[in-house]
This record gives C-alpha cells, sequence and structure tokens, in this order.
C-alpha cells in the first residue's frame, strides 16, 4: 500500500502472501485472527505516523509549489528532484522580478536538499542587486544574508558541475569586497566572468540571460545616449538576448530584460513582440502580466495597457491566494517588493494610460486608489508622497476647479504634499479669475520648493524640488497668461519644458502631464498655429497617439489651412478619445 506522503509500506510481513502465516491454518482460526488484527493495527500506527511525518513536513515547508508559473526550467547537475522544482521556481520568481518570493523558493530547495549548491547561488542571487534596485538606489545587500549565502555555494563547489562552478564563482565576484573593494568595479568583474561563461557556453539560454541582467544592472536604466545610440555593453546584451530568444521564443527572462533595455530607447515598438508573448510565460506572476504595458504606453496602445495592468492584479491576487500563509522575507533582498503588499505599480500605468485618453471618471477613481494605498505610508518614502498626490493633479488636468478649491490643507509634515496642493490651489484661482489669492499659492509654493530639505527630496530616482519648481512655472505662466503678459508666460512654459526634458526616466513619468500640452495651447491661443504644431507633433513623437495632442494638432492644422491634413489628424483624435468624458478647447479641457 502507498503512505500518505507517497512512499511504500510493504505489509507482506502481516501475510500478505509472505509466507509469513501457515498454509494450513484453518480459516478463522484464533492465530490467523490475531494476526490479522496486529496487521490492521500496525497499518492504521503507520498511517498516523506518516500523516504527522507530512504535517511536519508542510510546517517546517518555506514555500509551497506554485502554478502558473509556466515550465521553464535549468536541469541541475547533482540536487534532488524536489530541489530541482524548487530552483526552477526560483529562478522563474527571479526572472519575474519577485525576489523575495524567488529566495525564499531557494532557500526551500536547499532546506531538501542541504548539497545542492546552486540552491545556495540562487539564494545570492535573489537577494542581491539588480537593475531596478540600482537605479532606485538601494542597498546591493541590506542583511549580508546574500553573502552568506554564496559562502555556502562556495563551500559547495564539490557538488557543482563546471558550469555550475563557474556560475558560482561568478556570482561570488559581485560579492567579495575583500577582493575587490570598489563595488563598480566588482560589476565590471562580474560582468567579464559572466562574459567568458557566455563565449565558453553560447548555447545556454540562462548563462546568456544572466550575462545580460550583469550588463544591465552595471548601467543602470542607462542604456542609450540621448540620441538614441546604445552605452557599452548594450549591444552585447541586444545580440545575447537575440540569440537567447531564438532559440527559446518564450525564455521569460529574456523577453522581460528585452521589454526593459527597449522601453526608453527610440524604438520601443522594436520590443512589441516580447510584449504580445511575455504575460504567458508566467500568468500569475503579476509583474510579468504587467511589464508589456511599459512598451503599450511608450507606443500608444493605452487600451492595451490598462487591460494588462487589470489581469497583473488579478494575476497578483492569484498568486497571493496560492501563496497562503507561507512568509515572505522583508528587508532581506536588494528589491524587496512582493506580492503580500499592494503594489500600486499597475495602478500608475492605468492611470497614466486613461488621462491620455481623456477618461476622467477612471483616471480619477485610480488616482484615489493610489493615493488611499500609499497614505499610511508617507512618512517612508518621497516617491509615495509623489503618488499621494495623482488626485490633486487628475483635478487640475481636467479642470474641476470647485473640487480642487474643496479640498482641505494636507498634514504639514509632508511638504512636498502641501506644495502641490497650493500649485493646483493656484490654477483653480486663476481659472475663477481670484488672482490675488493665485499668487499667494505661488508665493506659498515657490516657499517650500526653494528650500535644501525639498531639493534633497527624492521622488525615488528625481528631486522634490525639481517637479515643484516645474509647478511653479506652470502657476507663473498661467498667472502671466491671464494678465497678458504673454512673452513672460512662454518663457516660464518653455523653462518647465526644460527641466520636464531633463528628468530622469521613470515610467509613468515623475511628472505625469506633459507641459507640451500646455504651451501649445498656450501658442493656439496667440494666434501661432505652426509653432503650436511643431510642439504638439514633439510630444506625440514622446506620448504617442494621445488624444491632447491630437487635439492639438488638428486645431494647428485647420488654423493653418491644412484642410486635407486635419481632416487625417482629426480622424486619429476620434479614434484616440473614443473612450473620453472631457471635451477640448486648443488642447486643454473645458471647465467643470
Amino acid at each position: 500500500m502507498n503512505s500518505p506522503n507517497g512512499s511504500n509500506f510493504n505489509l507482506s510481513f502481516c501475510g500478505a502472501g509472505s509466507g509469513f502465516l501457515p498454509r494450513k491454518r484453518k480459516r478463522g482460526g484464533s492465530h490467523a485472527r490475531i494476526s490479522r488484527l496486529g496487521c490492521v493495527a500496525i497499518a492504521v500506527i503507520v498511517v498516523f505516523c506518516s500523516r504527522i511525518i507530512v504535517a511536519e513536513e508542510n510546517r517546517q515547508q518555506l514555500a509551497p509549489l506554485l502554478t502558473g508559473l509556466g515550465d521553464h526550467t535549468y536541469p541541475l547537475s547533482n540536487c534532488s528532484s524536489k530541489a530541482q522544482q524548487y530552483f526552477d521556481q526560483g529562478l522563474r520568481l527571479f526572472y519575474g522580478f519577485r525576489f523575495p518570493e524567488s529566495l525564499i523558493s531557494f532557500r526551500e530547495a536547499a532546506r531538501v536538499d542541504l548539497d545542492c549548491s546552486m540552491a545556495h547561488w540562487g539564494e545570492a542571487l535573489a537577494i542581491g542587486p539588480n537593475p531596478n534596485s540600482r537605479y532606485l538606489g538601494f542597498p546591493d545587500d541590506p542583511t549580508g544574508a546574500g553573502l552568506e549565502a554564496i559562502k555556502r555555494a562556495m563551500g559547495l563547489l564539490d557538488f557543482a558541475s563546471p558550469k555550475e562552478r563557474g556560475l558560482i564563482e561568478a556570482l561570488n565576484s559581485l560579492y567579495d569586497q575583500t577582493a575587490e573593494p570598489n563595488r563598480n568595479k566588482r560589476d565590471v568583474v562580474y560582468a567579464e566572468a559572466l562574459k567568458t561563461l557566455s563565449e565558453k557556453y553560447p548555447h545556454d539560454s540562462e548563462v546568456q540571460t544572466l550575462f545580460v541582467e550583469a550588463l544591465m544592472k552595471k548601467s543602470a536604466w542607462d542604456y542609450w545616449t540621448p540620441d538614441g545610440k546604445p552605452r557599452p555593453g548594450i549591444e552585447a546584451a541586444m545580440a545575447a538576448l537575440k540569440s537567447v530568444m531564438e532559440r527559446d521564443i518564450s525564455h521569460p527572462g529574456a523577453n522581460h530584460l528585452h521589454i526593459h533595455i527597449l522601453e526608453d530607447s527610440q524604438s520601443p515598438e522594436a520590443a512589441l513582440a516580447s510584449a504580445e508573448r511575455l504575460a504567458e510565460t508566467m500568468p500569475m506572476v503579476g509583474h510579468m502580466v504587467h511589464m508589456p504595458s511599459h512598451i503599450y504606453i511608450r507606443t500608444g496602445r493605452y487600451t492595451k495597457a490598462i487591460e494588462s495592468n487589470k489581469r497583473s492584479i488579478d494575476a497578483d491576487r492569484a498568486f497571493l491566494k496560492q501563496w497562503g500563509d507561507h512568509k515572505v522575507p522583508l528587508g532581506v533582498a536588494s528589491l524587496s517588493s512582493n506580492v503580500k503588499h499592494d503594489d500600486p505599480h499597475p495602478m500608475d500605468f492605468i492611470h497614466m494610460a486613461s488621462v491620455l485618453q481623456g477618461n476622467y471618471a477612471v483616471s480619477i477613481a485610480t488616482a484615489k486608489t493610489i493615493a488611499n494605498l500609499s497614505k499610511p505610508y508617507l512618512a517612508l518614502s518621497g516617491g509615495l508622497q509623489r503618488r499621494y498626490v495623482k488626485p490633486m493633479l487628475t483635478y487640475r488636468r481636467f479642470a474641476d476647479w470647485g473640487k480642487i478649491l474643496s479640498l482641505p490643507a494636507p498634514d504639514p509634515a509632508y511638504p512636498f504634499v502641501t506644495a502641490i496642493w497650493h500649485f493646483v490651489r493656484g490654477s483653480a484661482f486663476v481659472a475663477t479669475d481670484d488672482l490675488v489669492n493665485a499668487e499667494s499659492e505661488l508665493a506659498a509654493l515657490k516657499a517650500v520648493s526653494a528650500t535644501d530639505e525639498m531639493q534633497d527630496h527624492k521622488t525615488w530616482v528625481n528631486s522634490g524640488g525639481t517637479l515643484l519648481t516645474i509647478a511653479s512655472y506652470l502657476l507663473a505662466s498661467e498667472l502671466a497668461t491671464r494678465r497678458e503678459d504673454f512673452l513672460l508666460a512662454l518663457f516660464h512654459l518653455e523653462a518647465a519644458v526644460r527641466l520636464e526634458d531633463g528628468l530622469n526616466y521613470m515610467e509613468p513619468p515623475s511628472w505625469g502631464h506633459p507641459v507640451r500640452h500646455e504651451l501649445g495651447a498656450l501658442l493656439l491661443t496667440l494666434n501661432r498655429p505652426a509653432e503650436a504644431e511643431t510642439v504638439f507633433w514633439e510630444d506625440l513623437r514622446r506620448n504617442p497617439e494621445n488624444g491632447w495632442a491630437l487635439h492639438g494638432v488638428w486645431q494647428s492644422l485647420e488654423r493653418q489651412g491644412k484642410e486635407d491634413r486635419a481632416l487625417e489628424v482629426l480622424a486619429r483624435f476620434k479614434k484616440a478619445w473614443r473612450d473620453a468624458d472631457v471635451e477640448l478647447k486648443d488642447g486643454r479641457a473645458i471647465g467643470r
């Protein structure tokens, strides 16, 4: 018979054909009855004990085996089948940027097979730096657990194949501060070690993908020059990704990294194929379902961006249900975002796409959800404060002046939030012809933005002071326009555009409402349609097929008498604006 934990339990010693019972014993004899009763008793005891063993095993289990992660595998040379399962899960989750869950899966692989050197390697891989943690400035190994893990892997090199030994020794070079104290130089050593391995094993997709990841974390989102040329190492990374996807078109890591490399390039559409197939590689990992929207947003596919992020949120909920009560280590991995904590990032994309489609109802509802999720943690991060002000900026974008003027003053403990409140109130006062109060709001906004504290205030990758300076220029331009000082108004808007263009890359952008829309609108108001057309086209290059800019181009062409082209653009505008609930005039929302 089979025990509950799958092991075979042989009852032959109880007389089941073993010859233990005398063959000529009379049926029903006392000896036979006693033997059979004893056999049943032993069976009951074994089943009971087996269940205890299984319960204990489940209690000790660090991570469940999940479904919905695809079937990607990297066969190991000397690990048990159970360890292999958890290793593959850890590697898939690493590729899906679920680093804490990846870490704990690798730990489970090591728990079930202590001699599995690659399980310890995986733990160090999941804990250590990655392109996102580097760009955001997070520490590489917050608690030192990564260093301990790679030391364990190094101690088990005798159990590793030559290729596995190469991967372990390469990762050790990233952690070994004794051999190289300088982090940037360790990055180079690590990338060079993986380059050597990639040349030795040109058909190993994991080696190639890890080589690309090493190059990307060394550059940390800085993959292209302003004129669109690849930074050092990026051509090699693109070549390696191409080779992987030619062999394995659905490789989860290669397709994911392909999107990240190209999203801020001048040809994001080159990653559309990866975007289309990525979600299906690991449909239960929300980040992988979300990632296509990084390309959809950059190529004007706003409805697809919204849909993919809705599915991403659903995927995370399903993942969490499977994960159950298993713990997730916090503060151990370099990037600790995990499925047990609501991540507003997919909602950031729904919000941005809805704004660019002119859908106020969805935009403001999403912005409020983001703000509510961020509110308990405002003291932890300037980035969360930037998220918290999304409703205020959305009210301004859609000209809901009454709503803005009804907002209570925010908690003064958060000056960035207070400054944005002054900004949107200033715009509302200008729109309602209360220029005295608008001036007071501008003065309050400038006072906050000029402080040293605000210049040092990071909304992740951009200074809060810079964002507030953009806001100051916008409000100053509105005041100057109302006073018919149009040269000054244009000066302020052009300065704001330059600041916006100089912001470090973030998706969605740190300043989520393109300034060129306001500059183009002012140029139309001043009857300078040719200049307005140029401004709106430039915005469309950056934010393809967004209705605000298409409306501005259409109006600009009409006023220049270019009727045929105007009709073409009008058709594009109507398509882009099909889900909108706001009317525009000169590229601006008509006030509510």
